[in-house]
């Protein structure tokens, strides 16, 4: 859904869904890195969808004060302890996500949490096996624990409208139904990749 007078921060995260719908929409719902560095252009400028080094990314076309646009859950490496122990599994009614190191206010978690309190949906990219992650968009942080360093994240509802103008925060019934569906698909796709593999 398009309004006239979204601001800049608006139009380049609606621009990014629409790049990944098509992008996983031709694989079955996963992206590979390839597709992700090649990002998506607006008003003739590319942008990046991540930074394949990094968990947590903002686009410099936000500004060095804007929110985080990507959260990146790296894939398994058989023998390796994952660096933070992001958890899709759990009860929770969330997605559990971990700030980037021990420092709530380093400038990575400054931007999800940005995010978190002007309400702008995210991307987020499981790594389901290396080089093929699992978008989740548009997901949403609910919460900020910096007693734990970390932030709770929901998947919006694909059955209803994105609209700028009426999103709100917190845990609702159609973010806790989709979050559960979310749950269930990435541990069927992360079971079936290691079957595989």
């Amino acid at each position: 859904m398009t309004h006239p007078g979204l601001d800049g921060d608006w139009r380049l995260r609606l621009a990014a869904f629409a790049r990944l719908q098509k992008l996983a929409g031709r694989r079955g719902g996963v992206v590979t890195a390839d597709d992700l560095d090649q990002g998506f252009e607006l008003g003739g400028e590319r942008i990046r969808l991540w930074d394949g080094r990094r968990g947590i990314w903002r686009p410099r076309q936000l500004g060095t004060d804007g929110a985080a646009l990507t959260l990146v859950t790296a894939p398994p490496k058989p023998g390796k302890t994952p660096p933070y122990d992001d958890q899709v599994g759990s009860d929770a009614e969330w997605l559990l996500y971990r700030y980037e190191g021990t420092d709530p206010d380093h400038w990575t978690n400054l931007a999800v949490r940005r995010a978190y309190r002007e309400r702008r949906p995210l991307i987020y990219l499981y790594g389901i096996t290396p080089g093929l992650y699992e978008p989740i968009f548009p997901c949403t942080v609910v919460a900020d624990d910096p007693a734990n360093l970390a932030f709770h994240l929901m998947a919006e509802s694909a059955a209803l409208p994105l609209d700028p103008l009426t999103i709100v925060g917190g845990v609702t019934p159609q973010r806790a139904y989709a979050t559960a569906a979310v749950k269930v698909r990435l541990h069927q796709r992360r079971f079936r990749e290691l079957v595989v593999s």
